[in-house]
């Protein structure tokens, strides 16, 4: 976790002018959390013979903070105050937004499927299907300073699972929406690359820890 100082003036003062600038009338644009890199052809699955293999995981649907689970983009001004981004949208709810970057982003690293949604297979699966659960706490951005986002997260397969906190500071160098939505998008990247360890675990009914 990265410790960072509280923004400066000049962090204030660029915040009014994006303020000032999704208040002027422009045409609004559409954000999600979904990375550039995720829509690339994911990884080969490994092959049969592979120790640690992991077929399919479901990904659960994610809980978010009521004050940001609205469509507009929204960040912290230095007097504790929160502002809208009202020319700034998510292209879909919150909660469905995370779920899918996070989704994306474990099939990415582990070549596996996403069955969250499928229909129940006929006969059970060949190998475990982890279960992710993730309830976020904290979703902040400070414009040219940070994003913050803390998270519980378990991971489950049958009767086994881990239970993990991640915390996370990613530092962002400018101010407008494209440099925050790219500040949450690496945010998440970090959060799944910590859980990666565990879903392979629990996929192939090893223990499971948490990160660090």
């Amino acid at each position: 976790m990265t410790h960072s100082r509280a923004p400066s003036r000049a962090a204030v003062l660029m915040l009014a002018t994006l303020l000032s600038a999704c208040a002027s009338g422009g045409s609004v644009r559409y954000y999600t959390l979904v990375s550039p890199m995720q829509g690339a052809t994911l990884p080969s699955p490994p092959p049969a013979s592979a120790p640690a293999r992991v077929l399919a995981v479901e990904v659960l649907p994610v809980r978010v903070p009521a004050t940001v689970d609205v469509q507009t983009l929204v960040v912290r001004q230095g007097n504790g105050a929160l502002a809208h981004l009202e020319a700034a949208r998510w292209s879909g709810p919150l909660p469905d937004e995370l779920r899918s970057a996070v989704s994306t982003q474990l099939q990415a690293r582990l070549g596996a499927r996403d069955v969250y949604g499928l229909p129940s297979p006929s006969s059970p699966p060949a190998t475990p299907v982890p279960r992710v659960r993730i309830v976020l706490q904290r979703l902040d951005a400070w414009p040219s300073n940070r994003i913050d986002l803390e998270a519980q997260w378990r991971i489950e397969s049958g009767d086994a699972g881990v239970q993990c906190a991640t915390r996370i500071s990613q530092p962002i160098a400018a101010t407008g929406a494209e440099a925050i939505v790219d500040g949450y998008q690496r945010a998440i990247a970090t959060l799944a690359t910590q859980m990666a360890p565990a879903v392979v675990a629990l996929a192939n009914a090893q223990p499971a820890r948490c990160p660090g």
